[in-house]
């Protein structure tokens, strides 16, 4: 019998990952599901490549620049990740 490696992801962690990988500077409480993370200040093109990096890394997803500019909010994107994991 074949066993499925099934990983479920939680919004926590994710924002984790996020925090450590692409967004060290913001505080870990404007890390919120609602959080328009374009609008961060550390928010660039380097940063789109490091979150599809992260993505792919820590979830074995892959993100294209569409995926990224398509998302508003860091919920949109966990979403996203989830629904392609």
């Amino acid at each position: 019998m074949e066993t499925l490696n099934i990983y479920i992801m939680d919004f926590k962690e994710f924002i984790e990952n996020c925090k450590k990988e692409v967004f060290a500077e913001t505080s870990i409480d404007e890390l919120t599901e609602d959080a328009e993370f374009k609008y961060f200040d550390e928010w660039s093109s380097m940063s789109a490549l490091t979150m599809i990096a992260m993505v792919e890394d820590n979830y074995n997803v892959i993100l294209s620049g569409q995926d990224i500019k398509d998302s508003e909010t860091l919920g949109e994107l966990f979403e996203l990740v989830k629904n392609k994991n």
